[in-house]
């Protein structure tokens, strides 16, 4: 089963003086609920996540969360950076090899699991990135 997936990366604050912050909403594209949370940043290095605002409806140990929102943090990231932007949203149409390039190690079955559960059989997504200046 393929796992459509859609990352939304919003530059939130930008302060050279101050770590970036930056809003990440995240999840199965076509599902009820995204995933969102606040991820500090030192230029776009040191990735952590400062805030869980939403848990978009995964079960998932906060730690494995964690790790899933720093992924897609990275993933979308190059594409703001390559972009000059400060809106990024990647739609993959099958984030299974992307997910098993992550690292994810003995939970990646965990993680894959949770998103499959999520899956709306009936839509269909292409592979996008959309920028916003």
């Amino acid at each position: 089963m393929t796992i459509p997936f859609e990352i939304a990366l919003h530059l939130y604050r930008q302060d050279v003086s101050q770590p970036h912050i930056h809003h990440v909403q995240f999840g199965v594209a076509g599902a009820d609920q995204s995933s969102q949370v606040l991820i500090t940043s030192d230029d776009y290095a040191n990735a952590r996540v400062s805030k869980r605002i939403d848990d978009g409806g995964l079960r998932l140990r906060p730690d494995l969360f964690d790790r899933l929102a720093i992924e897609c943090f990275r993933g979308a990231v190059n594409q703001l950076i390559e972009q000059d932007s400060s809106l990024v949203v990647w739609t993959q149409a099958d984030a299974t090899c992307w997910l098993r390039r992550a690292g994810f190690g003995n939970d990646l079955d965990v993680v894959l699991r949770q998103l499959r559960q999520r899956v709306q059989s009936n839509k269909v997504f292409e592979n996008a990135v959309q920028v916003t200046f």
